[in-house]
């Protein structure tokens, strides 16, 4: 755990960001990954866009319901994640939203 979460108890910060997928018979192309930052505990919410709307969505069903409200959220600077609609949300539910550069990591070649 990095040194930034251990002020953090389990459920209060969660990284999250969308990958891309081959599309699925159900039509769901991006999975949306939310990662507990203490733990490391994954959610995954899959979608067919990925939205402002579908992120809310997975983040309600798979983050509060389950785990409460968080203090903290980080995630890229997607167009789905930094917007009015999302900040209004964040504000409502009293979480900080924190916008960071994600590292992109290419798994090594050698063995």
């Amino acid at each position: 755990m990095e040194g930034r979460w251990l002020k953090y108890k389990y459920g209060e910060a969660w990284q999250i960001d969308s990958i891309t997928l081959p599309q699925t018979r159900q039509s769901k192309r991006y999975v949306l990954t939310m990662v507990e930052a203490t733990t490391e505990w994954l959610e995954t919410y899959p979608v067919p866009h990925a939205t402002t709307q579908n992120t809310l969505l997975g983040l309600e069903k798979q983050v509060l319901w389950r785990h409460g409200t968080p203090e903290r959220i980080e995630s890229d600077n997607g167009t789905h994640f930094r917007n009015n609609l999302l900040d209004t949300w964040a504000k409502e539910h009293g979480i900080e939203w924190v916008y960071r550069k994600i590292q992109h990591h290419t798994p090594s070649l050698l063995p």
